[in-house]
């Protein structure tokens, strides 16, 4: 388990939930892809794309790997009540806040969120159909465990999602672009940012086979109003990365916007099969 990202996201998701998560409970991103109106729908988009997964296959367990506070397993839950519902997050603060909206929806479903390590799960936890990891497989500190885990915790056929950030082929031209890959692994505490290549033949040792592997990039608004004025700051906060968690989030934000804009990122959804 890693310490560092146990206190980042202790720290800062107080913070991160006051903005844009439209009562969605999601810290991750806006998607604007194919149906979506509102800011909220832009939120769940990456949740509706697993939701259609779940519906054709139907799995009866499902677990979210890095899970929050459980916005994207509500979201699953309200959807799809058949299954039973499983959280893992690393940090303390996620599970106190996850169990007062748990308590408040009133869901169907059991939904059991504790904390943990996606890299070395309970053993109180049974195999699971389907399990998925948003803007989460990243901060693994071990990404060979990651897989080795969830595929001792999968049923045979059983899929595995992950919706992250993934290198592209595109190699820094300069070593500005090189600082800026490094100014986001170091403000987001990455261990594990990777091309999908490498996600695919690490996966592959466990037994997992790629099926579906969709670019999200082009559905993202990169450089808002607030993504801009962001970026004026951290000009002159970046000397100060190191005395604040907060302020590595936003140098880390920032660089990967341009990261994304460079294509030397790109946001994909990914859904492996263990065969």
């Amino acid at each position: 388990m890693n310490i560092e990202v146990e206190k980042y996201y202790d720290r800062n998701t107080s913070r991160f939930l006051k903005y844009d998560h439209y009562e969605t409970y999601g810290i991750h991103r806006e998607v604007w892809g194919n149906g979506v109106a509102t800011a909220e729908d832009a939120f769940n988009f990456v949740n509706s794309l697993i939701l259609d997964v779940i519906k054709k296959h139907q799995p009866e367990s499902i677990i979210d790997l890095g899970c929050g506070v459980g916005g994207s397993l509500f979201y699953l839950a309200q959807s799809y009540s058949k299954a039973c519902y499983y959280g893992i997050t690393i940090s303390s603060a996620q599970v106190e806040i996850s169990k007062k909206i748990y308590k408040r929806l009133n869901l169907k479903s059991d939904c059991l969120i504790s904390k943990g390590d996606f890299q070395n799960l309970d053993r109180d936890i049974p195999l699971m159909d389907l399990a998925y990891s948003v803007e989460a497989f990243v901060h693994a500190t071990d990404s060979h465990a990651f897989f080795r885990e969830i595929s001792n915790k999968m049923n045979k056929n059983g899929f595995l999602i992950i919706c992250d950030d993934f290198l592209t082929d595109n190699l820094p031209a300069d070593s500005s672009e090189k600082k800026l890959i490094e100014f986001f692994r170091k403000g987001w505490v990455l261990s594990s940012l990777m091309s999908t290549k490498s996600a695919e033949d690490i996966a592959s040792k466990y037994g997992y086979k790629l099926i579906e592997n969709i670019d999200l990039t082009p559905n993202l608004k990169l450089r808002r109003s607030r993504d801009i004025l962001i970026s004026l700051y951290v000009i002159f906060l970046k000397p100060f990365m190191e005395f604040s968690l907060y302020i590595k989030a936003l140098v880390g934000g920032d660089a990967l916007q341009k990261c994304l804009m460079k294509e030397l990122v790109q946001y994909r959804f990914l859904v492996f099969q263990k065969i």
